[in-house]
């Protein structure tokens, strides 16, 4: 049984390690070694990717001395008396080139060391459904229930997006409740997030209803099949006290003052999908 570990431990250091090296080494002219997987060369260009899933990334032709290819050929592009290494060359003082990522259509310089290569703006926007929880309160109050249902639309703009998958993103959530109940409800929330590359994401902002201002904290997971995202979020509004004047006729005089009023909190379940817009 201990040697029949032991062989399994050496198979699977073998595929490991073969894994590791199935990728192409692009030798650049001031030194620099680049990892990846060449899909395409043309004339002036050279394009690779640097995982199975990320971006293709476009670099001039000019400034690749040559190709090593996982198979163990290679090719050598222009005339050059040497190809020097990366232990050889000061990476602080090397020029870097110019590399053109193909998905965001910018240019910007390319670090061999940095792998947080940031990708262009991305729209996307789809349909939410969900309900809605609210404690106890002026809110509950004014509309006569506690649980509502919640329709609307999200917007949605991740304006970064590294290799990993990991964006930043602007959200905007025009909703309607209450329509079971025939009530007109509306609200909109601007949210402020980060998503993990894993769909893990958080966020928080302003929203406005009819019963005011108030802040929102979300968080949820996104599911990708093919181009299209399925969000399932939580978001939570705090409970809000404030001070309300009221004034009346007794049948005698009339009293008027403040009183404490509490909103209650709101606690949200969303569902949903995203499909890319531009």
């Amino acid at each position: 049984l201990s040697k029949m570990k032991n062989i399994i431990a050496l198979i699977a250091l073998f595929l490991v390690s073969i894994s590791m090296q199935a990728q192409d080494t692009l030798n650049l002219k001031n030194g620099t070694k680049v990892l990846g997987v060449v899909t395409e060369i043309s004339s002036t260009q050279i394009k690779f990717k640097k995982t199975a899933t990320g971006p293709v990334y476009v670099m001039q032709k000019d400034e690749i001395a040559s190709v090593s290819y996982q198979n163990g050929t290679s090719e050598v592009f222009g005339v050059t008396t040497s190809i020097p290494t990366a232990t050889t060359s000061n990476p602080s003082t090397a020029p870097k080139p110019t590399v053109k990522n193909t998905e965001s259509g910018k240019i910007g310089k390319y670090d061999a060391q940095d792998d947080g290569q940031l990708l262009g703006k991305k729209h996307y926007g789809g349909p939410r459904i969900g309900m809605t929880i609210i404690s106890d309160g002026s809110i509950s109050k004014s509309i006569g229930a506690n649980v509502i249902s919640q329709f609307g639309w999200q917007f949605e703009t991740r304006f970064f997006t590294v290799d990993n998958g990991a964006s930043g993103l602007f959200e905007f959530i025009p909703m309607v409740g209450g329509m079971e109940r025939g009530i007109f409800l509306p609200s909109a929330t601007a949210l402020i997030g980060f998503r993990t590359g894993k769909g893990h994401e958080f966020g928080c902002g302003p929203t406005l209803s009819l019963s005011g201002f108030g802040m929102v904290f979300a968080a949820g997971t996104s599911f990708q099949m093919g181009h299209v995202c399925f969000p399932v979020n939580v978001a939570f509004q705090p409970n809000i006290s404030k001070q309300e004047y009221f004034s009346y006729f007794d049948g005698n005089t009339y009293i008027s003052g403040t009183k404490k009023v509490d909103t209650g909190f709101k606690l949200s379940l969303l569902v949903g999908f995203n499909a890319r817009n531009n």
